[in-house]
């Protein structure tokens, strides 16, 4: 597996949900070890005025790396810098609302294709193709939710604000 192309995982490795979760069964021992070892997300914005893709896309993969860490309640991540405001709220309500019913979410997405849309000095579109899995888990250890979506397509919006590029938006088109 090419480390690049791999999104996020996450697990709360310590827990006893793990044995109860069918997703983790296929992972590869050390793509978990490699998760257990971080100890910090790390989002670093994007301040150069023509990102190249290879820049695009590993903003896009730390995002929903550190975004995995945090539904899963393993970060508390600023998201701030690479995100708009609506979507840091947005995704702060969406895991306090799992943190409220006891629930934790774990996911394996990778990316199959990214391709700039469009591009001007303060706006970036991408398109990006992901293969997605996700699991939200009671604290019980009940699978709850499961998706499968080996065919993703998702829609970034990216715009440039005091001289980084944030995500501003992004649509999921399936």
């Amino acid at each position: 597996m090419n480390k690049n192309k791999i999104l996020f995982i996450v697990a709360l490795i310590t827990s006893p949900l793990i044995s109860s979760c069918s997703l983790l069964m296929d992972l590869p021992t050390k793509l978990i070890d490699n998760y257990n070892s971080t100890k910090a997300c790390r989002l670093k914005p994007i301040s150069n005025e023509n990102p190249t893709k290879s820049q695009l896309e590993t903003l896009i993969n730390t995002y929903l790396s550190c975004k995995s860490a945090f539904l899963a309640g393993k970060e508390n991540t600023d998201f701030s810098n690479i995100l708009s405001s609506s979507l840091t709220n947005s995704l702060s309500k969406e895991r306090q609302k799992d943190i409220s019913r006891g629930n934790v979410q774990l996911v394996n997405v990778l990316i199959s294709s990214l391709k700039v849309q469009s591009r001007t000095n303060k706006r970036i579109v991408l398109n990006v193709i992901l293969n997605y899995q996700s699991k939200r888990i009671s604290s019980s250890g009940e699978i709850l939710t499961e998706t499968v979506m080996p065919s993703l397509k998702v829609k970034y919006v990216l715009e440039r604000n005091k001289d980084i590029w944030q995500i501003v938006d992004y649509l999921s088109a399936n």
